[in-house]
């Protein structure tokens, strides 16, 4: 259990409670989502609390709370919750503030400086902070800081999980790709797309396949590459021979059989999309894998190095 000091800010009726990974769970996301863990956690806290909103990637959960406190012991139970489970506790506006402005900064992103975790937490919580005067308060309030931040230490990483996709997929195979899918329209795909016009040397064709046919369009759109067609994603199974490599950011499951063909999966869902079945010759790679972690660390090494070059120089 991590030890907190409650009574130190206990006159705050601000808490959040931070689960991480790397430090708090021999589980793994998929059997957490699986086991309802994290629907069961909001139930339990939510029940004391007064404003309340989780966020949840592919790599955090964590949950903000405001307590009017009436009964006393309202903050002290949330406490008890985050510890029986092993979350991290922050109490106050002035803790809480300084985490969300690390977070929204890509200071504590697994891509250190990475842009996207802005995107992931506005999208996150802009349906959560309507009626939620406090909260929302606190996040603007990091937010803005955050960009204060960035824009003053140039902060700023072009290096995230679609970028290191590509170069995994550079590593592993030398020959250009006779085709490859792209599994998901959302944020993720799109700077995948954008990656892959930078290779479109390397590429003959692209499908996309993506439940809402108007993000399919769009994303074909995007793509300097002209060789494009979008596909049902139940047409999966029919195309898997046309294609070397497939990169999945998308929700939902999907099961491989019996494919014979060389095949690189490149899987970044939250939990993983893709399984297979006697597919000897298929290789999947999440973002939880050795591969794309020693692919970020060399990217974190590279971009610390040049952020301490440029503060040397100024």
């Amino acid at each position: 259990m991590i030890k907190t000091n409650f009574l130190h800010n206990n006159r705050s009726n601000l808490i959040a409670g931070i689960f991480d990974y790397n430090i708090s769970s021999k589980k793994t996301i998929r059997e957490n989502i699986e086991n309802n863990f994290f629907d069961e956690i909001i139930k339990s806290v939510e029940f004391y609390s007064d404003e309340i909103v989780a966020l949840f990637t592919c790599l955090r959960f964590e949950i903000y709370i405001y307590s009017n406190n009436k009964n006393k012991n309202q903050l002290k139970k949330i406490q008890n919750i985050f510890s029986e489970n092993k979350f991290k506790i922050l109490f106050g506006e002035k803790d809480i503030i300084n985490y969300l402005t690390k977070l929204c900064s890509g200071r504590l992103s697994e891509i250190v400086g990475e842009l996207q975790i802005k995107t992931q937490v506005i999208n996150a919580f802009e349906s959560q902070l309507e009626k939620r005067a406090k909260l929302r308060k606190i996040f603007q309030t990091a937010l803005v800081d955050a960009d204060s931040f960035r824009n003053v230490e140039n902060f700023y990483n072009d290096e995230n999980y679609a970028t290191i996709a590509f170069k995994i997929i550079n590593d592993l195979i030398s020959t250009k790709l006779k085709g490859l899918l792209i599994v998901g329209a959302g944020m993720m795909s799109k700077e995948f797309a954008r990656t892959c016009d930078y290779h479109k040397e390397k590429i003959n064709k692209i499908f996309i396949a993506e439940l809402d046919k108007k993000k399919s369009k769009n994303l074909k759109n995007s793509l300097k590459i002209k060789n494009v067609e979008i596909i049902n994603t139940q047409q999966i199974n029919n195309i898997l021979r046309k294609v070397d490599v497939i990169f999945a950011a998308a929700g939902g499951k999907y099961k491989i059989y019996k494919h014979s063909d060389p095949l690189l999966i490149i899987d970044i869902t939250c939990p993983p999309m893709f399984t297979i079945e006697d597919c000897p010759k298929t290789k999947i790679i999440t973002m939880y894998d050795k591969d794309y972690k020693e692919k970020i660390n060399q990217v974190n090494n590279i971009f610390k190095l040049k952020f301490k070059k440029a503060n040397e120089n100024t």
